[in-house]
């Protein structure tokens, strides 16, 4: 227990000590294409390099902070944290969050075994079906906005009971793989990047049907100073008129 409340100490005053006025602090994770850690220890990826060019446009410095994507949310509601990238905008984040962007599109896609890729989804209700079929649950992750109408299924008993609760994107593919679960959403750009790059992901393939289609966002803490929040803004707006920030999506998009 001693160590660790030791731990925890260190890590908040760890946060704590980047809050300086020149100084963002920005939520990070292992999660390539999108940040990643390369081999000389630099956080880079396509959501870096956006927040990066905003930041330093806006007279800021970036100081990058790996955390997981609750403990992320929880730090910005508490002005621990002063930027989230890839945020889908939501009433509940809008009550301790502001907004710049959006930041780029993305879509939120089915990851299966491939003998399973022509399991019938074409909507929502299908999941009910399939999962009685094959006896087995599909993996979610708590805290994570995958869409208005998939939270409002998720009312409905019979729906709910066909999606299990795991801690992460690790997990989840283990179980698919293990045919544990039946698949599990997850942002289609870093499925891509990883099914194409990591060979724990053999045998994995994204279903055809799309779960949703959205905008996504910077996220900046309700805590970070209204001044800092209008500079960072006028800086996405000079960055985006001026092609900046399309330039850095076409690297990665290849748009």
């Amino acid at each position: 227990m001693k160590k660790f409340l030791l731990i925890a100490m260190v890590l908040f005053f760890s946060i704590s000590a980047f809050s300086a006025d020149n100084v963002i602090r920005v939520r990070v994770s292992e999660f390539p294409p999108l940040y990643y850690m390369d081999d000389s220890g630099k956080w880079t990826g396509l959501d870096v390099e956006l927040a990066d060019a905003v930041i330093k446009e806006a007279g800021f410095k970036a100081k990058y902070i790996p955390t997981s994507w609750v403990a992320g949310l929880l730090h910005i509601e508490k002005g621990s944290l002063d930027m989230m990238m890839n945020m889908g905008k939501t009433a509940e984040r809008s009550k301790y969050a502001d907004w710049i962007g959006p930041e780029r599109n993305t879509q939120m896609v089915l990851v299966v075994r491939e003998a399973n890729q022509s399991m019938p989804i074409k909507e929502l209700g299908d999941f009910i079906r399939v999962s009685q079929i094959y006896k087995i649950k599909f993996g979610i992750q708590a805290n994570v906005h995958y869409s208005d109408e998939f939270n409002n299924k998720m009312k409905n008993s019979q729906f709910m009971n066909c999606f299990e609760f795991v801690k992460n994107l690790k997990m989840s593919h283990r179980k698919v793989k293990a045919n544990h679960l039946l698949g599990f959403f997850e942002e289609k750009i870093g499925m891509v990047y990883k099914i194409q790059t990591d060979p724990s992901y053999d045998g994995l393939v994204i279903h055809p049907f799309v779960l949703q289609e959205e905008d996504v966002f910077f996220g900046i803490s309700k805590k970070t100073s209204r001044e800092v929040y209008e500079k960072l803004q006028e800086a996405f707006k000079k960055l985006e008129q001026d092609g900046t920030l399309q330039s850095i999506r076409k690297r990665y998009l290849h748009l």
